[in-house]
């Protein structure tokens, strides 16, 4: 494969699940530390100029995993969900989630290791290491799997919720209650992979109706996401002038926002 000069560390294979089907590569993305909201290539998007050497570049690309990764979101994201309705006595509803449990081994242990993706971020900023690069390989080539339930969660699209954002981190901790009334509880994971759908990782299988019920208003999770980056991540959506609208309001609410969580989470954003 021949060197290249930019290299994602927010891969273009999950980038491309948000935005229309054939359509226009081109994002909106805003970046806190200049403040400014520009178009940005799908080229260019959540990249870096060299972050790391080719061979560690050549591997994220290789057979062992973006090539094997990429067909499962694109199948996961186009995934025909039966939607279920909820008969009332003057009315019928449906669901604002609707879910399937992952349950295939192979697939369960590829999907588990998009939580990784936050930790190219963190090393995106760094100098090319090549031991560093070597350990990172290793640990994603692992057979890695975090024993936690998996959902693919659909918000359902008959209704105008907002989109869900992109970010330079993606991965979201969320803090569910423990039954046992331990004083914190256990966490749970969530990767957005489009617009409308993300993966859920959690240890119980009410964590899943926890989360939809605190979480149901997308804009509050998408406020909870920045905040959890003390506000200095990079987001993005696909071009277009709903979500430029869409997009500019966030930027303005999440300046003042705080979720008052208890007990929060902060990702850390430097290499460690």
């Amino acid at each position: 494969m021949s060197g290249k000069k930019h290299m994602h560390y927010l891969s273009q294979m999950i980038s491309r699940n948000f935005t229309a089907k054939d359509g226009p590569r081109t994002f909106l993305q805003y970046d806190p530390a200049t403040r400014e909201l520009k178009p940005r290539n799908i080229d260019r998007l959540f990249s870096r100029y060299k972050p790391w050497g080719q061979e560690f570049e050549d591997f994220l690309g290789g057979n062992t995993y973006e090539n094997k990764l990429a067909p499962l979101l694109k199948e996961l994201v186009r995934f025909p969900f039966k939607r279920t309705f909820i008969y009332k006595r003057d009315c019928i509803e449906e669901p604002q989630f609707n879910a399937e449990i992952i349950t295939e081994e192979d697939k369960r242990k590829l999907l588990s290791k998009l939580l990784f993706q936050t930790v190219l971020f963190q090393r995106s900023g760094e100098k090319p290491q090549p031991e560093v690069e070597s350990f990172l390989s290793n640990l994603i080539s692992s057979d890695f799997d975090p024993g936690l339930h998996i959902l693919l969660v659909e918000i359902n699209p008959r209704f105008n919720y907002p989109p869900l954002i992109l970010t330079d981190t993606m991965a979201f901790l969320f803090i569910c209650p423990d039954n046992n009334e331990k004083p914190i509880g256990h966490v749970g994971f969530m990767f957005p992979i489009s617009e409308k759908r993300f993966l859920l990782w959690v240890s119980q299988r009410n964590d899943y109706t926890y989360f939809c019920a605190k979480y149901r208003d997308i804009n509050y999770l998408n406020l909870c996401r920045i905040e959890q980056n003390d506000k200095k991540c990079v987001i993005a959506l696909a071009k277009s002038k709903y979500n430029e609208i869409y997009l500019k309001s966030l930027i303005r609410e999440s300046a003042l926002f705080s979720s008052h969580e208890t007990v929060q989470i902060r990702t850390e954003r430097e290499w460690m």
